[in-house]
């Protein structure tokens, strides 16, 4: 079973809304609780966008001040046009990939103390582990 301390990462490749190119997003979802949970902001539980940058090849996350935030946050950001990637829209992945369909390319990472200990192919998967103490399938 997880622990308190354990941190969630969801990473998957998506196209960009801007200029289409192919890119890595993370999303922290260790306070995540499906569609249409309020999503408290990203990197909580200690994860740092270093310690994605340091776990996650290509990840893109910097800090960014936006009209709907101007207060700031991080966010997954395109490398070649430099648009935010919305934690909105993420969600929306997240939520269409617990119900609808599963990308290949989607992996969740369990994190112990900054390190990978465990990897899931789906979001079921990690729902069945964290809260039902099922084993990953």
């Amino acid at each position: 079973m997880s622990s308190p301390q354990d941190s969630y990462l969801a990473v998957w490749k998506k196209q960009c809304w801007k200029c289409q190119r192919i890119i890595t997003v993370v999303m922290d979802i260790t306070e995540w609780r499906g569609p249409h949970a309020t999503h408290s902001g990203m990197w909580k539980w200690d994860v740092s966008p270093k310690m994605i940058q340091r776990l996650v090849q290509n990840a893109n996350i910097q800090f960014r001040k936006t009209p709907d935030d101007p207060d700031g946050y991080f966010a997954n950001v395109c490398p070649k046009c430099d648009s935010v990637q919305g934690d909105w829209f993420l969600n929306e992945d997240l939520t269409r990939f617990t119900y609808e369909s599963v990308p290949k390319n989607l992996s969740v990472l369990q994190l112990k103390e900054g390190e990978v200990v465990r990897t899931f192919s789906s979001i079921p998967d990690l729902e069945k582990y964290r809260f039902k103490g099922g084993k990953p399938s």
